[in-house]
């Protein structure tokens, strides 16, 4: 019984290959013809499947695949999210979602640009709070900075600084009692960390009314000076942490 069947698929073997190869040649020719010429220049791949089904049993699966390219057609395999050159212009779907996303940039772009435009109270009050939310490639801590001079190392014992930075940079963060302080004759103890040697040191700030300067007294020629070995023609650069209240230090560069 098993051996009859065997010869009789056997037989049949030679009927399914010739229905198979009277299919591809089908396609083949109408490959050449007409309509399908656009599917050879564009790429298309034509797939035809055949099969076959036996009673109580799973379909016999033939698959082949017809692809006509001609000698001038280029596929690319690169994977995009969207292409301008889609034909998606007579799509009413389609143009739909591409108009909210185009509005959606533009809205977008025109919140960015808003951001780029502060009014001067606005101004004030972010640089009352030491905060700034505009955006900028990069913004230097260090705006006081100063080549030292000789009376920076003599014997008056002081760091002189000009009026337009301290009043600038540092006046604005402080509160009316402290501003009222630095103005007094005494001046007000501030805390000085110097980022160089990671230590932090106590001078008096204060405004030098004979030349209307800023000082920084009291240590200033023993804690810097010395201790940092300072020159002549030495860099430093200053600036104010109002998160901290503290100020910090930096040798910048050395005289030659």
């Amino acid at each position: 019984m098993g051996s009859s069947r065997k010869e009789a698929e056997k037989k049949q073997t030679p009927k399914k290959q010739k229905i198979v190869f009277t299919a591809i040649h089908l396609m083949k020719r109408k490959n050449h013809n007409g309509p399908q010429e656009s599917e050879a220049a564009s790429g298309i791949s034509t797939e035809v499947t055949l099969f076959h089904q036996r009673n109580n049993k799973k379909p016999r699966t033939i698959s082949y695949t017809i692809l006509s390219l001609t000698n001038n057609t280029q596929v690319s395999t690169q994977l995009k999210l969207f292409d301008d050159t889609w034909p998606t212009a007579n799509i009413p779907v389609a143009k739909e979602y591409f108009e909210g996303v185009r509005k959606k940039r533009e809205m977008a772009n025109s919140k960015i640009a808003m951001m780029k435009h502060y009014s001067p109270e606005e101004e004030e009050e972010e640089r009352m709070k030491g905060v700034s939310t505009k955006l900028k490639l990069y913004n230097d801590p260090w705006n006081i900075k100063k080549r030292l001079t000789k009376s920076d190392m003599g014997h008056l014992c002081r760091l002189l600084l000009q009026t337009s930075p301290m009043e600038k940079y540092v006046l604005p963060f402080l509160n009316r009692h402290q501003i009222n302080e630095v103005q007094s004759k005494e001046g007000m103890r501030v805390m000085v960390w110097d980022q160089d040697t990671q230590s932090q040191h106590s001078l008096i700030m204060k405004k030098w009314s004979t030349s209307k300067s800023y000082i920084f007294i009291d240590g200033w020629t023993q804690k810097f000076v010395s201790r940092r070995n300072l020159k002549t023609g030495d860099e430093i650069g200053l600036y104010w942490d109002p998160y901290n209240s503290i100020f910090n230090f930096h040798v910048f560069q050395r005289a030659a």
